[in-house]
């Protein structure tokens, strides 16, 4: 029964090999096209790209909640 095995056995690597060959084959074909799908952008991402101009401006004028605070807390201080 031995010998049957090793027929099967290598009769399933070839297999294996010729499907893995064509499965290479079709995925250097769409590579680009699954590298795209894998690194698709969050939806916090995609949105914050489509304020433009208007949106730049108005978070450039705004300070942060660090330099806004700070104030208060030397006022604090003092006391």
């Amino acid at each position: 029964m031995s010998p049957d095995g090793g027929e099967m056995k290598a009769a399933g690597l070839e297999a294996l090999s010729a499907v893995q060959k064509t499965l290479n084959g079709l995925v250097a074909k769409v590579g680009g096209a699954k590298r795209k799908l894998r690194k698709r952008k969050s939806r916090k991402q995609r949105k914050s790209m489509q304020g433009g101009k208007r949106r730049r401006k108005s978070r450039r004028g705004r300070k942060s909640r660090k330099s806004r605070k700070s104030h208060k807390k030397k006022s604090r201080s003092r006391k």
